[in-house]
């Protein structure tokens, strides 16, 4: 498993995402399964960043594996910020008409489109986050 530990910063996501594309490469997945886990991962980190901690200052744990049989990568996410559970945002109704749609969610939208399984938990005193795509 490799895990990156980030203060917010989005210097150290730009090269934590590059070792991520480059170890999917190397593994054998698509270039758009890639770049679809590469949008997901950047996404969910955007917002822990933005929204998981109230003074602006925290930490993000992004760890993650490669499985060969299947083929697949599972991504985690973690902080100790406020409580959030994802899964029970409501999603756009993409169908509407862009004047039409409320302001949000689009992201989020895209990380369940594209990734094969998104789990969430609190987990002492931590949200957990973990996507799951197969190549």
């Amino acid at each position: 498993m490799v895990t990156f530990h980030f203060s917010k910063g989005l210097q150290q996501l730009e090269e934590a995402l590059d070792i991520l594309q480059g170890s999917l490469c190397a593994a054998g997945f698509s270039s758009k399964a890639a770049y679809q886990v590469i949008l997901a991962a950047e996404e969910v980190y955007c917002n822990i960043a933005s929204y998981a901690y109230q003074d602006g200052l925290g930490l993000i744990e992004l760890s993650y594996q490669i499985e060969v049989d299947p083929l697949a990568i599972t991504i985690q996410f973690k902080d100790s910020g406020v409580p959030f559970n994802p899964l029970k945002l409501e999603l756009p109704d993409v169908s509407q008409d862009f004047e039409e749609r409320r302001i949000g969610g689009l992201g989020w939208f895209l990380v369940t489109e594209n990734m094969d399984e998104v789990d969430y938990s609190y987990v002492n005193h931590s949200n957990v986050l973990t996507l799951k795509k197969f190549a």
